[in-house]
């Protein structure tokens, strides 16, 4: 099977079949092995400037609904589609190269928030700037999000700014974040849009903004980010070493006791199999489980400790951005071994290889040959007699079908028919 490029980010995991001494085992997650580290569970892959990133600080991350992933970099914007990079910066009419933020609308534009160039949108590969001659209250964008009735939020380093029917409007009831710096905007699924500040953590729901009240001694904490879980709960980074989570509107606290490092969380994501991973400015990256924050850190893999986000994208892959190490992507590693209960009954396997129809064929020694799937496998009658029983190695081609090797002889099978090219010799040559 090949894959296009743009096909890439399209899928979740990629089959690698390793053969031994001791059955089959297959793995959900596999990158070249020049390129890949793999410790305690996880396979990390790294890109830099080397691999056509634009830079090496990965700020804001996207996947937009046609797959593709966007990176916001101090040196411009870079769409990835798993191989290779195309750059938008100055050149292609980007007004400033450090990118803060991006957001896809329903219409399948992306947003733009810049540092000093205020707000971009790319659409039909064309690039507008909207600044503060049209009404943006800052040239610094710093966060986007969407209501339900589909209004742009942007938050700037002076306040609030909606966009709606090719506009600039204002809201009153958002007056007093005037002047302030807009950290993080979350539209949370019960409509409501959160809204972090240098003011503090407010929510906006039914016209109203509402003060949100934190636990004892973090009772006006701002948020550095906002991640709302899949359960509904609300977790906020609001500084060192210190994590909130709102669950059924009463906040927690999670602190160093529970494995959280001193410096703060600069992003929040949530995976595929719904574990919270959180980076930290220069400690790494931590996942939570059991009720505790546990850490991979750079010594396990990740080309830098210094992480400024994090994206959960629709494959399952979590992708890292770090603030001089370019990307990262991490897979969970599962292995699986397959033996008698999928019909595998032979342990001593050599050699496996997978046809155009899917198909996986199983090499042994003294076993024969085996054909199936990751659920069941059979063996090839033709392959049951004493002299075929030893498969050293299994090959496919081009034309679909395969061929094997083994006691002396070599051996086609296409188009549902065995053929031997090579007569077996009188005694066994082993």
């Amino acid at each position: 099977m090949v894959l296009s490029a743009k096909s890439f980010l399209m899928v979740r995991a990629v089959v690698a079949l390793v053969a031994g001494g001791g059955g089959l085992a297959a793995s959900d997650a596999a990158v070249p092995a020049e390129a890949a580290s793999a410790t305690g569970g996880f396979v990390i892959r790294a890109w830099g400037t080397e691999a056509g990133l634009p830079q090496n600080t990965v700020s804001t991350m996207l996947q937009t609904h046609d797959g593709y992933l966007w990176l916001g970099t101090h040196g411009g914007l870079a769409r990835f589609d798993g191989i290779r990079f195309k750059v938008y910066g100055l050149a292609e009419g980007l007004p400033s190269a450090p990118v803060r933020a991006l957001f896809e609308d329903h219409q399948g534009s992306l947003w733009i928030g810049t540092n000093g160039g205020g707000l971009s949108r790319l659409r039909d590969g064309q690039i507008d700037t909207f600044g503060v001659g049209d009404g943006l209250s800052d040239s610094n964008v710093t966060a986007l999000a969407a209501d339900a009735s589909r209004r742009l939020w942007i938050g700037t380093a002076s306040g609030v700014n909606l966009w709606q029917d090719g506009k600039f409007v204002r809201e009153s009831a958002l007056a007093e974040l005037e002047g302030g710096f807009i950290r993080v905007l979350l539209l949370d699924r019960r409509g409501a849009m959160w809204i972090s500040s240098t003011q503090g953590l407010r929510e906006f729901q039914g016209g109203r903004l509402n003060r949100s009240v934190g636990p004892p001694g973090d009772e006006e904490s701002s948020a550095y980010c906002l991640l709302e879980d899949r359960d509904g709960n609300l977790w906020a980074s609001v500084g060192n070493n210190k994590v909130l989570c709102r669950r059924n509107g009463v906040w927690g606290k999670y602190d160093q006791a529970s494995g959280l490092p001193w410096p703060f969380v600069t992003s929040l994501a949530e995976g595929a199999d719904g574990t919270i991973w959180a980076g930290s400015l220069d400690a790494g990256l931590y996942y939570f489980e059991a009720a505790k924050f546990h850490a991979l850190t750079k010594r396990e893999g990740l080309s830098g400790d210094d992480i400024r986000s994090l994206l959960s994208d629709r494959e399952g892959n979590l992708w890292i951005g770090t603030r001089s190490a370019g990307l990262n992507r991490l897979v969970r590693r599962k292995v699986t071994v397959y033996g008698p209960p999928q019909g595998l009954a032979h342990e001593s396997v050599r050699s496996v290889a997978q046809t155009a129809d899917g198909s996986l064929w199983v090499g042994t020694t003294g076993g024969g040959l085996y054909r199936g799937s990751r659920d069941e496998f059979a063996i090839l009658d033709e392959t049951r007699s004493k002299f075929y029983t030893t498969i050293e190695s299994v090959l496919t081609a081009a034309d679909g079908s395969l061929w094997w090797g083994g006691a002396g002889a070599l051996f086609q099978w296409k188009d549902g028919k065995l053929g031997s090219f090579v007569s077996p010799p009188s005694r066994a040559w082993w």
